[in-house]
C-alpha cells in the first residue's frame, strides 16, 4: 500500500529496523534517518513510499523518487527496499515492488532504476 501521512511511524519502525539489520546495504545511516520528517517524506509529490503489512504490522517497504534536473524528469529510483527477515521469500518484496514499477508507467517514467 502506499503510505499516507499517518504511516509515518510504520516507516520510521521498518526503516530503523532496516538500517540496524543491514547497515552497510543502504548509504543512509541510522543517526540521520532517526531524525527523518518521515511525513514530509511521505507527502514529496516527486516520489512514493510502499509499504506491506502481515498482522498489522510494517514488513517492508521500497520508495520511488523522480528525477530534480529537466534531464532526469522522465526518470525514477527505486531506494530502501527491505524486506524483514522472517518474511522473505515469501512474497513481500513483490508486493513492495509491484506498485512501482505501476507507478512508475502512471507517471510518465521510463523503468525505475536502483538507487
Amino acid at each position: 500500500m502506499q503510505a499516507a501521512a499517518h504511516h509515518a511511524h510504520d516507516l520510521r519502525s521498518n526503516r530503523m529496523e532496516a538500517l540496524k539489520n543491514h547497515p552497510t546495504a543502504f548509504a543512509a545511516d541510522r543517526a540521520r534517518d532517526r531524525e527523518t520528517d518521515w511525513q514530509t517524506r511521505i507527502a514529496n509529490p516527486k516520489g512514493a513510499i510502499f509499504l506491506a503489512y502481515s498482522g498489522g504490522s510494517p514488513v517492508g517497504m521500497a520508495g520511488i523518487l523522480r528525477g530534480f534536473s529537466s534531464k532526469t524528469r522522465h526518470s525514477a529510483r527505486i531506494w530502501g527496499v527491505y524486506v524483514s527477515p522472517a518474511y522473505r521469500r515469501n512474497g513481500m518484496g513483490k508486493l513492495c515492488l509491484k506498485p512501482r514499477w505501476t507507478g512508475a508507467n502512471k507517471w510518465g517514467f521510463e523503468l525505475p532504476s536502483w538507487a
